[in-house]
């Protein structure tokens, strides 16, 4: 007779700390559900997140493809980016959200009606780090549906 364990599931997600350190972190609440990226199908190259600033603008991107999942989060700030600071997603500029998930082909954003913000809490160029919170509600463009994205965090090594 022999004794089998049985499998032991896998944890359940959760999102990572606030940080201000550069640990390539990033997560958020979809509809009360937690988001992570992660590039783990082997048939892509590995860009799960990144981070474009320029003098006066910067955009995230974050990705998931993963066990038949192909999403996107991006996040822009087209104009008046000055660091640290409160920016609002409600329009192109200064500031869009976008959520998008192509297997199901959900598209969602934020406009004028449907807003947000992302709060840049450090924004080192010393020290390479570029970190914050965000929160916004998003319609989709194919549908009536929406979405809330809650509890959003990124910490980044630029």
């Amino acid at each position: 007779m022999t004794c089998e364990n049985p499998p032991v599931p896998d944890p359940e997600p959760e999102l990572p700390p606030i940080t201000h350190e550069g640990k390539n972190t990033f997560g958020c609440l979809i509809n009360g559900e937690v988001w992570l990226p992660d590039v783990t199908d082997g048939s892509i190259i590995d860009h799960k997140l990144t981070i474009d600033i320029t003098s006066n603008s910067f955009n995230i991107k974050a990705q998931l493809v993963k066990n038949k999942k192909d999403e996107w989060f991006f996040i822009y700030v087209t104009e008046g980016f000055i660091g640290v600071g409160n920016y609002y997603l409600n329009n192109r500029k200064p500031g869009i959200a976008f959520y998008n998930n192509f297997i199901n082909h959900y598209d969602f954003q934020t406009d004028s009606n449907f807003t947000g913000n992302i709060i840049i809490t450090t924004y080192d160029i010393q020290n390479r780090i570029f970190a914050g919170t965000f929160s916004f509600f998003a319609h989709s463009q194919t549908s009536d549906s929406t979405i809330s994205i809650t509890d959003g965090r990124f910490d980044i090594k630029l």
